[in-house]
């Protein structure tokens, strides 16, 4: 079955909202967070809960400073994630607590400047880890 979400802008301070589409990828279960979509604080959350869904894409979207925190809550069944070419500075335990079914993590093309020591720790599946092209200082 095909499962479609769109993330159209900020719905209220700290949450952004999916929006269904059953017409993109034959048989791929993602949520795609589009270029209208801004997340500039640390403590975002998604407001939509879609057990199905098993790849979620922030790509290509300058305006994504901040990971949203909780996703597992949302989307436990959670395998990709995908936040390249974005604005990231720093990725915390937050970001990942709880996706211990996350496969891939593409956080490629990004501002990063810090890695929190734990923020990976949770992520007992994870078979591929993009990283290339950041700036990390710490």
């Amino acid at each position: 079955s095909l499962t479609f979400c769109c993330f159209t802008g900020e719905l209220s301070a700290g949450q952004v909202k999916c929006k269904r589409d059953e017409s993109f990828h034959s048989g791929v279960k993602m949520c795609y967070v589009n270029e209208l979509t801004e997340i500039s604080s640390a403590d975002t959350i998604i407001e939509s809960q879609d057990d199905a869904i098993e790849r979620l894409v922030f790509s290509f979207n300058a305006k994504i400073k901040f990971l949203p925190i909780k996703v597992s809550e949302n989307f436990p069944n959670l395998q990709k994630l995908e936040a390249s070419y974005c604005s990231l500075t720093i990725i915390s335990k937050p970001n990942f607590k709880g996706l211990s079914k996350l496969r891939s993590l593409l956080l490629d093309h990004n501002q990063i400047e810090m890695i929190r020591s734990d923020a990976l720790e949770d992520l007992i599946a994870l078979e591929e880890l993009d990283l290339c092209e950041f700036n990390l200082i710490n």
